[in-house]
């Protein structure tokens, strides 16, 4: 029997290819257990984890915003508008209340604050001020005198002002007859 002596080696991935030598099952187990040099080093993408927000989505956000505000602003704006124009209503037949209540004592119709509202209102025109901000104002009550044939008649108004001015309605008018208008051709103000 042939007297085998174990040979003992290391095995580098940079060595040459095995020995012929070495026995065939050896050979086999060693290259398997050496891993094969490929072209080019492959590694495992991990999927990217999104901690933000594109360009493009920010952009869509402010497209949407925008045309929402474009649309809600001025519904906004008439609403407040149409609030205000109430106080101006209200103020215009309140005045004419009291125009009709000194003409039922006295026969005519009035100019004199003081005699329609209190001796505190001093002189026309007068802010129309039910929400701490005049946005109209109560002008003069132009009066025309009766005679034998004509009844006395007056007419008030409502002037807007400030930002209520740009408002599509106008002033506002009533006489005594309760005939009411506005200053503009627009309609359902009153």
């Amino acid at each position: 029997m042939p007297n085998y002596q174990p040979r003992t080696f290391t095995i580098k991935s940079t060595d040459m290819p095995i020995s012929p030598t070495i026995s065939p099952t050896i050979a086999t187990a060693i290259t398997a257990a050496i891993p094969a040099k490929s072209a080019a080093p492959t590694r495992a993408i991990a999927p990217r984890r999104n901690a933000g927000f594109t360009l493009i989505e920010l952009m869509l956000v402010i497209i949407i915003i925008g045309i929402l505000a474009k649309i809600a602003i001025p519904a906004y704006t008439a609403s407040i508008q149409k609030s205000r124009r109430s106080d101006a209503k209200a103020a215009l037949l309140d005045l004419a209340t009291r125009e009709e209540k000194y003409f039922s004592v006295a026969n005519t119709y009035s100019t004199d604050p003081t005699v329609l509202f209190s001796s505190t209102t001093s002189a026309f025109p007068l802010n129309v001020n039910s929400s701490g901000t005049s946005y109209y104002v109560l002008t003069l009550p132009v009066i025309t005198a009766g005679s034998t044939s004509t009844a006395a008649t007056y007419s008030i108004t409502a002037s807007a002002m400030g930002s209520q001015a740009v408002d599509s309605c106008g002033n506002f008018t009533i006489n005594n007859f309760g005939v009411t208008s506005v200053s503009t051709t627009t309609t359902g103000c009153w």
